[in-house]
């Protein structure tokens, strides 16, 4: 009996038959200690087993000295996933590191990556924006496996900078495993329900700021019908929207500007997305939205919905609430937290406040067309499913996180044709959601680098699609960031030189579609006018009389040097600071008693003299009683904070310890992006006690 169990034992795993795989299973483990473990990586001259572990055990260490050109230094490992198609595993893996500079894209850096093959495509997949320096903890990301992997890889190592870095204990963990199980089409559905009585809604992604005038053109010009109205900021940024009190102003203010938004859709007819771009707590570094790991930031997004909805209940105009943009968890969240826990949660409570508004909900990826795969339908009345259309993003995105352009539509691209029929393949996974369950889509975004060759091409066939499923949609965006705008000329093929244009094929889509658009009626709409005061207009902002810092003429490639050899330091404007004695004079003090807090004083840096230059940072600080940083990025603030032209801000600076010591040199080298607006360095303390001293702070050009 014994040996009949083992043939067929023996014959089920010849032919490919897998034990029955659960959530939890290791898919990989390793243990570094093993010589096994450690001889299925390659090799290379920049990679060693090193006895430096945590606990003293052996560790890879890759290492890239900062006087090497950076590049692609990182050691593989094949990986067979194929017992795994169509389940989501958590990728982890342990990491220290040393002095590691922030790489040009937010997908290089410390690299802990899965690449994987299959015949439509080709995914890298890792955490980004991870560098500097910090003691062990683990970094990780979750990846959906598609049904038709090919092969697959593991990296370890470091691309596109230098510094060294130090890996342990990658795995590998299953935490889903199937997609759910579809039931057929309907025959003779029912009318899906879909918050609105017009044949289509039809329009784009509000602009920056709320201006009537800009509403006018696009609604009565236009005839657009929809706008998705983003309350947004601090877009692409970690840990921010912490203090839920300093959020609720945020918020409050939001509120009143869309009040003069919705004044707008009453006057020119359309309808309102409440679309919440920025969630209370945000993003962690691995970009997971915070809210769906702690408890009391979801409390907070329940909360700031109830508000929502107590003060717009039934406003006409609102077509529904879309509860939170692109939601991502790149580690396993708790089946009452997670991504879909949280919009329920929020959607039950709108519902028990307002029981017909319509809300939208989104799904994980970044609302990717493969975040349906494994979608299940939210059970409260009356909701919309969005998802988000930019793939193939090497197309779509070509030139902004990268340097490559070119890429042409239709077209091979990334190894696959991409026409018409490609993006039907796309968006599979959301056709077959909607079928199922008789769901409405609405897609919530989408759209095309203004550069990108055959963009009107793209924007004509996916439109189309929209058209032929029934779903409503609004187009990435109009009057936003110059390189989506469909009212600036395809060329220069620049993110930072946009020229407006009398019109554009792009442009020329969307109207063609808009024409066909029938308005919104608000017959009761002088019912719903509110007397709101318009935005306060901001004045730009006057420059300097003369370059800052503006206290004396500095060399040519000098940017700031500041001995603080005076009483007091006009280039600091903020006086949250002492003078107190320096290496040879004065220097800047600062103190704090609480360690919740943050105090600093910032001075403005010349930007256009500084735009695509290397600058290397130095100054002298000393330490009294600092206490120990919450993260390594806290404490001490020795900081460029440079904001560009899209929004998006870099936080640059060198992380220094708490305690106490003397005098001692600090620096860092930054490359200054060429779309840089505002430079600025800042000095204090972030959520710490105690004092911090500067002195002999000078920023130049390399090698000035």
């Amino acid at each position: 009996m014994k040996l009949l169990l083992s043939l067929i034992g023996l014959f089920f795993c010849a032919a490919g038959m897998h034990a029955e795989i659960k959530r939890g299973d290791n898919a990989l483990q390793m243990d570094f200690n093993k010589e096994a473990d450690r001889g299925k990586w390659s090799e290379a001259p920049f990679a060693a087993w090193v006895k430096e572990g945590k606990d003293g055990g052996i560790v890879l260490k890759v290492t890239v000295p900062a006087s090497e050109t950076p590049g692609h230094h990182k050691i593989g490992m094949p990986i067979d996933l194929s017992a795994y198609k169509g389940m989501k595993l958590h990728l982890s893996c342990m990491v220290k590191a040393k002095n590691v500079t922030k790489a040009p894209q937010s997908y290089n850096g410390i690299k802990w990556m899965l690449h994987f093959k299959t015949p439509a495509r080709e995914s890298y997949q890792n955490q980004g924006d991870v560098y500097g320096t910090f003691d062990w903890k683990e970094i990780s990301f979750v990846q959906l496996i598609d049904d038709d992997i090919l092969n697959a890889d593991l990296s370890l190592g470091l691309e596109m900078c230098t510094g060294e870095v130090w890996f342990d204990k990658p795995k590998i963990v299953v935490i889903k495993t199937q997609a759910p199980a579809r039931p057929a089409p309907m025959v003779n559905p029912p009318p899906m329900y879909r918050g609105h009585d017009l044949p289509r809604l039809r329009g784009a992604m509000s602009p920056n700021s709320v201006k009537d005038d800009d509403f006018r053109v696009f609604a009565k010009e236009w005839n657009a019908n929809l706008v998705r109205y983003q309350m947004t900021r601090k877009w692409g940024a970690a840990n921010t929207d912490l203090d839920l009190a300093e959020y609720d102003a945020w918020i409050e203010e939001e509120m009143t500007d869309l009040d003069r938004l919705l004044n707008s859709a009453l006057t020119y007819g359309f309808k309102v997305v409440v679309d919440l771009h920025s969630p209370p707590g945000g993003r962690y570094e691995d970009r997971s939205m915070r809210m769906f790991y702690e408890k009391k930031y979801q409390d907070h997004f329940v909360t700031v919905w109830e508000r929502f909805a107590k003060r717009f209940k039934g406003h006409p105009a609102i077509w529904g609430y879309d509860l939170v943009n692109e939601p991502v968890e790149a580690k396993p969240a708790s089946s009452d937290m997670d991504y879909h826990a949280t919009q329920t949660r929020a959607a039950k409570a709108i519902r028990a406040i307002d029981p017909v508004m319509p809300i939208i909900v989104e799904v994980l990826e970044w609302d990717s067309p493969r975040g349906f795969a494994e979608m299940m339908p939210v059970n409260v009345p009356n909701i919309v499913y969005q998802v988000h259309m930019y793939e193939p993003g090497e197309f779509t995105h070509q030139g902004i996180y990268n340097n490559t352009t070119g890429i042409t539509y239709p077209g091979m691209i990334s190894k696959k044709m991409y026409d018409k029929d490609a993006l039907k393949g796309v968006l599979k996974h959301v056709r077959d959601f909607q079928l199922a369950y008789n769901a409405h889509i609405y897609v919530g975004e989408f759209s095309a680098v203004r550069w990108a060759p055959g963009g009107a091409q793209y924007l004509s066939d996916v439109i189309e699609i929209f058209e032929e499923y029934g779903w409503d949609w609004s187009y990435h965006a109009f009057r936003e960031w110059p390189g989506w705008s469909v009212e600036h000329a395809d060329a220069p093929v620049d993110k930072n030189v946009h020229h407006p244009a009398a019109t554009t094929a792009r442009k020329e889509v969307l109207l063609s579609w808009f024409a066909k658009n029938k308005k919104p009626l608000y017959p009761d709409a002088a019912k719903w006018i509110k007397n709101v005061p318009p935005p306060a207009e901001v004045k730009p902002v006057e420059p300097p009389k003369a370059d800052v810092p503006a206290v004396k003429t500095l060399p040519e490639g000098v940017y700031f040097d500041e001995p603080f050899d005076t009483a007091d330091c006009k280039a600091f404007p903020a006086k949250n600071y002492t003078m107190d004695a320096g290496i040879s004079g004065t220097a800047l003090a600062i103190e704090l008693d609480d360690a919740t807090k943050t105090k600093n004083t910032v001075a403005v840096l010349p930007v256009e003299r500084m735009k695509g230059k290397t600058i290397i940072c130095t100054a002298k600080v000393k330490a009294a009683d600092v206490s120990t940083p919450p993260k390594e990025y806290n404490g001490i603030k020795y900081m460029l904070v440079i904001s560009k032209d899209d929004g998006k801000k870099d936080y640059l600076q060198k992380n220094l310890p708490g305690g106490s010591f003397d005098w001692t040199d600090v620096s860092f080298t930054v490359q200054v992006p060429v779309n840089a607006v505002k430079i600025e360095l800042t000095l204090g303390l972030e959520k710490v006690s105690g004092k911090a001293l500067f002195d002999n702070i000078r920023i130049a050009e390399a090698g000035k």
